[in-house]
């Protein structure tokens, strides 16, 4: 009897469930049927079933490189320029580069092209007191000392000395007399080739920078004093990348040495191969540098009118640094 009821029950179970599933089934069937007749006639329905998943938010990718406007230069003139081998410019940075400025002793980069031109690198100086009487004691020259012109050109751009600016521009040799006329024949002929390399907003009153704002130039005329050095006389370049100098006399005995050039940047930066700096106080913190570049390009950065002689280096660092990103 038991037997039989548990067979009762089994069977009831499954006409039950395989009813409920294939009522299920049926129905879901009418409803795909009245789905797919609502699709015909109205498109929109299938949209509105199709999950439209938004795309991912991607964040955005946030450059490291140092914008222009965002580098704060100080200064009141600064150029960075990179030249190609064929003599092509590209001016990476600029800050009113057509603003004409007391350059110090940049000027003595105009005075070593003219005395490269002029005079034989063996030439012998006879210094004059007139020469000594300059400015600063640097370059510890002395009244009737002999020195050729190749230690003079070293005592003026490795320690910027206005004593030897001076004598070289004089051109007392002992080959020649010395006179006012030689003196002011050399400034003459500095602003000649200033005219002839194409420089339209220089001009020189005397060949050490000093005198306030009597020389004058901007840092894009210098781009091109930079440019005619390198093509024209490397010899210059050479001698201010020296970190130090033996000036000799002569007959090859010491007259002084010098330990450090005023170019501090030439112990950081091995990339640069020469330039120059300048200070007075109307001209502020000076310098112009020349590095090379990768595939036999040139760097070329020039910065005036710093508030200090220390802030021209930092000035320049920081444009060598973002030339560095850029190239």
């Amino acid at each position: 009897m038991a037997s039989r009821n548990v067979k009762i029950l089994l069977t009831a179970f499954l006409l039950s469930f395989f009813g409920f599933w294939g009522l299920n089934v049926f129905q879901k069937d009418i409803e795909e049927i009245f789905f797919w007749q609502e699709v015909t006639k109205n498109p929109e329905v299938l949209l509105a079933q199709i999950e439209i998943k938004p795309k991912p938010k991607t964040k955005k990718q946030v450059s490291s490189l140092i914008l222009p406007e965002n580098l704060e230069i100080k200064a009141k003139s600064a150029i960075a320029v990179l030249v190609t081998p064929d003599g092509k410019e590209k001016i990476l940075f600029e800050k009113d580069i057509k603003q004409r400025r007391p350059i110090a002793s940049l000027t003595k980069l105009m005075t070593a092209i003219v005395a490269e031109e002029v005079y034989n690198s063996k030439d012998i100086f006879v210094i004059s007191k007139k020469a000594v009487a300059q400015e600063e004691q640097i370059g510890q020259l002395s009244p009737g000392e002999k020195l050729s012109l190749d230690q003079l050109l070293a005592i003026m751009l490795i320690e910027s000395s206005n004593d030897a600016a001076w004598a070289i521009a004089e051109g007392q040799t002992t080959s020649t007399s010395t006179s006012t006329s030689n003196y002011q024949r050399f400034v003459e002929l500095m602003n000649k080739k200033a005219k002839e390399i194409g420089l339209e907003d220089t001009f020189f009153n005397n060949p050490t920078g000093l005198n306030g704002t009597e020389n004058y130039s901007t840092s894009y005329d210098l781009i091109k004093i930079a440019q005619y050095i390198l093509k024209n006389h490397p010899e210059i370049l050479e001698i201010t990348r020296h970190r130090s100098w033996k000036a000799l006399y002569p007959d090859g005995t010491l007259h002084h040495f010098i330990p450090e050039n005023t170019n501090k940047l030439l112990e950081e930066i091995p990339e640069i191969i020469g330039g120059k700096t300048g200070y007075t106080e109307e001209a502020g913190g000076c310098i112009l540098l020349i590095l090379k570049s990768t595939k036999n390009r040139y760097l070329i950065i020039v910065v005036l009118g710093t508030d200090s002689p220390d802030s021209r280096f930092l000035e320049a660092k920081k444009l060598i640094n973002y030339c560095r990103k850029v190239l």
